[in-house]
């Protein structure tokens, strides 16, 4: 079991050196994928429902996916428009909307949460190109036909988006972090010598899903390294410290 915990936080390790790499990518790109007239019953059955619920009057209504892909190059990006990222009879593909403030609404997930669709994406995309280092990143755009007051947005903010898993999305940000708008890394500086209480100070601080007894962990490994780790590194460790890619990813034996 240890052994297979030592190997996660390698590997994480080496993906958030990817990432620091992924922040001058060869090309970035965002596109919004919806569902062909006849295939939007998502759209059809949300506008009802908010309708019901909130009496907003709305006749027409828009969802689309939202991809923001970097560091792919144009070719595969070309490839994975119509093979990864939709479905040629089904779905339309846009890298472009005119959007109207207060006409829409946009949220992605929380950076620490698994992305179920994104990861799906990777996978899907290092089967066209296994060269490519490509991350990607989701969302979900829903527009309405009319304007909509600052309280009837907060009404469907709170319908769509749950805050434990989700936030409003940022759509004039293109640019991968590890928050919605770029800062310094915070400076871990001392960590092998944090506490408890520092220890969940942190997990708090960078709003964590993993428990003290992963922290402990990771500190020890950090410790035996003599380093202290980068935030990139806690936050990919802790995106990745869930069962499914533990199970999926991480327990693979390394050669």
């Amino acid at each position: 079991m240890r052994r297979n915990r030592v190997r996660t936080v390698r590997l994480a390790i080496l993906i958030s050196q990817d990432i620091l790499d992924w922040r001058n990518p060869s090309l970035d790109k965002r596109i919004f994928v919806e569902k062909r007239e006849q295939y939007r019953q998502e759209a059809s059955q949300l506008m009802d429902k908010l309708n019901s619920e909130y009496s907003l009057g709305l006749e027409d209504l828009h969802v689309y996916v939202i991809y923001d892909i970097y560091g792919i190059d144009s070719i595969t990006y070309e490839q994975a428009k119509s093979s990864v990222f939709s479905e040629v009879m089904i779905d339309q593909v846009y890298e472009d909307l005119d959007l109207v403030p207060g006409h829409y609404l946009a949220y992605e997930v929380l950076p620490a949460q698994y992305d179920q669709r994104a990861d799906s994406a990777m996978q899907a995309i290092a089967l066209l190109n296994q060269e490519a280092k490509v991350l990607v990143r989701s969302g979900k755009l829903v527009i309405f036909d009319k304007a909509l007051s600052p309280q009837a947005l907060s009404q469907v903010e709170k319908y769509l988006v749950n805050p434990i898993e989700a936030r409003i999305k940022d759509l004039s940000v293109l640019e991968f972090s590890l928050d919605s708008e770029p800062k310094p890394l915070k400076d871990l500086s001392g960590f092998g010598n944090f506490g408890d209480q520092e220890l969940l100070a942190l997990k708090a601080d960078l709003s964590l899903a993993m428990n003290l007894e992963d922290l402990r962990f990771i500190q020890g490994y950090f410790v035996s390294e003599k380093r202290d780790p980068t935030e990139t590194e806690i936050y990919v460790l802790d995106c990745y410290w869930s069962d499914h890619c533990r199970h999926t990813t991480f327990e693979t034996v390394l050669d």
